[in-house]
């Protein structure tokens, strides 16, 4: 139950008879009871028995907690002559919790795209702040979403980084703050982004040149303007059609297609200050088009001003690709095996009339088919694929195999075809056969729709070399078919057969030729196929060889930088090599006196190594070296401690092991040095110092720490003792020879150590109560010079006047000035003289009153040396802000000054060390961080507890 509420009753009843007195109920403390609706209270219910009797009762209870703590108590039911009953009782008190009470700080800082707030906590509602910082939208009352700060936890005030902003923009925002409460908002505020003036636009337009050309990428290199940054645009088959818009910033990627896209095919695949970029995931064989827009943005975002007149362009055809043998398929494989056994997949009535391997195969002049089998379509049923490295356009597939045709009908219907990777349904450069009215066949082809037959008839039962050439790209498609080609290496200048369509070339994913199909139609004829290769060129399909020299070119590599973990760098490296078939590029380096593998990328050290590339073909081999080279210019990793030291005998040193907290580097230190080792009592507090790290090849990092040192500045104060309580009408500063003390003990504190300047007068120049004895008239300066436990020192001065008041023939009376005129009066007439307001002395102006000479420090060491009672106040009391808690001593000994919350919980020590006699001690109290509520400040003074209720308004 929360303290100062009260938890739902419960109840029970009490009777009684023959009784002879009354029934008392008492509630124990933190409890309330009562009766029928009357209010609870804490007092005792009295049931008087009418005849002896009290009839059966209901009391309720309820437990009303004043602190937070558990309580278990019983209810005493008491009567005279009986035995007490008693009624347990528990509860357990927490403290009250409600939402957060906080303020939204107001809006500063304010950029394009960022601004600063935050807030403060009012009051934590009684329970943990979890979380806090600010949210804020477009739109009015902003709540937690995901445009909101995370900045901690407790009642602290908080700062807050709003960013990722618009220029010119109006927002509005609020501090939160979550407690178990839930969360609460500070009041709204509303500000507006800084608006981004453009940057001035170029005048002159740059141009492109490409270098590098591959058949995936290229260089370009970016020149001729007066702008400092270039946005590059890149199209595909047609000229670039879109152009950048001011303040907008493009997120570009060399990689063609991946960048911000402008209108529609327009990829940006450049955004920056440099002068060249490499664009890759071209295809070969490809026109690319290329326009540069110079621009300037001042390094500001939102501040772009393009140059859209007359920009620089370039088209660029990328080279074909090298010839290759995709694919050779000979079903040298288990006789009645079948194809999707053996990396063939069904794509089409999988499992009926499987397509099986043949004990025999087909043969053909100067047409290597290996070891003599083939594969067998028997009528309409299962189609198969298989798959091989997809092609994409303005690069022609070309097929070639053997088929012998046992029986077809007159329709005719397609056997083989090309189609994608995934092959689907996309069908492409299908391959028909019919039977003529002579009994003999024709064979046909078209793109995906009606065959185009061939003239020429041809017999069964007989093998025949079919080349097929597919031709495509984005606006269309040619299928071209070759009948018992009898040219070895040149293609043919006439197809047999061919078949045009426009625009049905398959769009993307399915834009490539990666897959070759043996169908098993409706219609599907009887026949055996074998001797498959697919190819890039004419010549490797008909002699199954794509094979040219290798030739490396080797990269150029830029000199790279070790990371701050590592004493190398990890670096990519890529050569490239032409030459049919494709082979796969090695490389080495010689470590350790040994040549040793290595791929990319790899971790090279500190320094230059040489890299050999080489790549082996069929036709040679090539090999080329470059140089990979790794500089160390990576700042040491500083981490830094801080440290407290204590003062002894005035001074302390660390060292820069000390602050040193695991700084790091991959290479090795050489050496770490500290801004400052060595502190004094000039340098008690916070002190920064900074770490200096110097790596083995020289990069030099710092980072700062604080030392906190330690010690005690004595406070020095000097009090003013007479050695009587004579009365002289002066002040305790002033000693009268003749009359009065005749002297004076000078009370230092403030340290544990005194050193007294000069030591002549004084008792004992090294005490910290010295006396000073009046010999003679005149005014005594003494310096008291205090050292702490620490060994720092300070100083105090006070001055002394000794007056001769002395009279007679023998300076055995005192002169008084009475009404102008001095009077020698005996020893016992001085008092009742100085009583009605007559001063000690000859009348002469050395001898004023206390009035008119008392400083504030000589009115204070009369008080001390008078009166020395202990003091212990507050003022203001209450209060709402602050309040000074003042305290004096009346004698020398230890004093602990502390201050409780109104749960009992220690809020803050303010003093525990020795208090000096007399000497006043006062300390501030800042309510700003502190809830309302009455305070208890308790005080150790002269071997006694005292304690003071303060009592803290807001």
């Amino acid at each position: 139950m929360e303290v100062g509420a009260g938890s739902q009753p419960k109840s029970f009843t009490v009777s009684g008879s023959n009784l002879t007195s009354s029934l008392t109920i008492t509630p124990p403390a933190g409890f309330e009871i009562r009766t029928g609706n009357s209010p609870f209270a804490c007092c005792a219910i009295v049931l008087e028995p009418v005849g002896g009797t009290v009839p059966s009762t209901t009391i309720d209870v309820r437990f009303a907690p004043t602190t937070t703590q558990a309580a278990q108590a019983s209810i005493p039911v008491a009567t005279a002559g009986l035995p007490e009953q008693a009624v347990t009782v528990s509860g357990t008190g927490r403290v009250a919790t409600y939402p957060v009470t906080l303020s939204t700080t107001a809006v500063s800082g304010l950029t394009p795209t960022s601004a600063t707030t935050g807030g403060s906590v009012v009051s934590d509602g009684g329970s943990a702040i979890t979380a806090r910082g600010v949210v804020w939208s477009k739109t009015a009352n902003p709540v937690l979403g995901i445009t909101k700060t995370e900045d901690g936890a407790g009642t602290e005030a908080f700062t807050s980084t709003i960013s990722n902003l618009l220029p010119g923009t109006t927002y509005f925002v609020r501090a939160y703050a979550t407690n178990a409460a839930g969360t609460a908002y500070g009041e709204e505020l509303s500000f507006t982004t800084v608006t981004v003036p453009l940057a001035p636009e170029p005048t002159v337009a740059g141009t492109l040149t490409a270098s590098q050309v591959t058949t995936t990428s290229l260089q370009l290199t970016l020149a001729g303007d007066n702008a400092t940054k270039r946005l590059v645009v890149a199209r595909l088959g047609s000229a670039v059609d879109a152009e950048p818009v001011d303040a907008v910033t493009y997120a570009a990627d060399a990689a063609f297609g991946a960048g911000k896209q402008l209108g529609k095919g327009n990829y940006v695949v450049y955004n920056g200050t440099g002068t060249n970029v490499t664009v890759t995931n071209l295809r070969p064989n490809t026109p690319y088009y290329f326009t540069v827009f110079a621009f300037n943005d001042n390094g500001t975002p939102y501040a772009e001003n393009y140059l859209t007149t007359t920009p620089g362009t370039l088209t660029q055809t990328t080279p074909a690709v090298p010839v290759a043998l995709l694919l050779e398929e000979n079903f040298e494989y288990t006789s009645a095996s079948l194809l999707t056994a053996n990396y063939w997949s069904a794509h089409s009535g999988a499992g009926s009339k499987p397509v099986a391997v043949t004990a025999s195969g087909l043969s053909y002049p100067n047409y290597s088919t290996g070891t003599g089998k083939a594969a067998a379509l028997t009528a309409s049923g299962e189609d198969v694929n298989r798959s091989f490295e997809p092609v994409y356009g303005r690069t022609p597939v070309y097929a070639s195999f053997l088929v012998n045709v046992s029986n077809v009908s007159a329709a005719g219907d397609y056997f083989f075809h090309l189609g994608p990777k995934v092959i689907g349904t996309t069908f492409r450069s299908r391959v028909f056969v019919r039977k003529t009215a002579t009994g003999k066949l024709q064979f046909g082809i078209s793109g995906s729709g009606a065959a185009t037959y061939a003239p020429g008839e041809y017999e069964l039962n007989t093998t025949h070399l079919v080349v097929v050439k597919y031709s495509f790209d984005e606006t269309g498609s040619v299928s071209q078919l070759f009948l018992n080609p009898t040219t070895t290496l040149a293609e043919p200048a006439t197809a047999s057969a061919s078949s045009t369509e426009t625009g049905t070339t398959p769009a993307a994913p399915n834009d490539n030729i990666g897959s070759v199909a043996l169908r098993q139609g409706s219609a599907s004829p009887a026949l055996v196929v074998d001797g498959i290769r697919v190819g890039t060129s004419y010549r490797a399909v008909k002699t199954g060889v794509a094979c040219t020299d290798p030739e490396l070119t080797v990269p150029t590599l830029a000199t790279v930088q070790t990371s701050a973990t590592e004493c190398g760098a990890p670096v990519a490296f890529v050569a490239t090599a032409t030459g049919v078939p494709a082979a796969p590029i090695t490389y080495s380096i010689v470590k350790d006196g040994v040549a040793t593998p290595i791929t990319s990328p790899y971790f090279f050290p500190v320094g230059t190594t040489t890299v050999t590339a080489s790549v082996t073909n069929p036709c040679g081999t090539d090999t080329k070296t470059f140089v990979v080279t790794v500089e160390d210019k990576q700042a040491p990793i500083v981490q830094t401690q801080n440290l407290t030291v204590a003062l002894n005998a005035g001074s302390a040193t660390i060292t820069a092991d000390q602050v040193n907290n695991g700084s790091s580097d991959a290479c090795g230190i050489a050496s770490m040095v500290l801004s400052q080792t060595a502190f004094s009592c000039e340098n008690i507090g916070a002190n920064t110092v900074t770490l200096t790290v110097t790596d083995t090849h020289g990069n030099i990092a710092s980072h700062t720490a604080t030392v906190t040192v330690t010690g005690t500045v004595p406070t020095p104060a000097i009090a003013i003792i007479p050695a009587s309580k004579v009365y002289t009408g002066g002040v305790a500063s002033t000693l009268y020879l003749g009359y009065g003390p005749q002297s004076a003990t000078l009370a230092a504190s403030g340290g544990d150590s005194y050193s007294w300047s000069p030591a002549a007068g004084l008792s004992n120049a090294a005490s910290a109560n010295p006396v000073f004895t009046a010999q003679t008239a005149g005014t005594f300066t003494y310096t008291v010079t205090v050292t702490s436990a620490s060994g720092c020192t300070a100083t105090k001065s006070i001055t002394l006047r000794v007056v001769d008041a002395r009279c007679g023939n023998k300076n055995d009376m005192v002169s008084v000035c009475h009404n102008g005129k001095a009077l020698c009066l005996s020893d016992n007439a001085v008092a009742v003289h100085l009583a009605h307001g007559d001063q000690l002395g000859d009348c002469t102006t050395a001898s004023l009153t206390a009035t008119s000479t008392s400083s504030a420090q000589l009115a204070e060491a009369a008080e001390l040396a008078t009166t020395l009672e202990p003091v212990f106040e507050a003022y203001p009391n209450p209060f709402t802000e602050r309040t000074v808690i003042r305290f004096r001593a009346g004698s020398t000994g230890p004093a602990q000054l502390q201050l409780y919350n109104p749960l009992g919980q220690l809020v803050k020590t303010y003093y525990n060390a020795t208090a000096q006699r007399g000497q006043v001690y006062e300390f501030t109290v800042e309510g700003t961080n502190l809830t309302s509520g009455l305070y208890i400040s308790k005080l150790l003074l002269d071997g006694k507890v005292q304690t003071l209720r303060i009592l803290l308004n807001k």
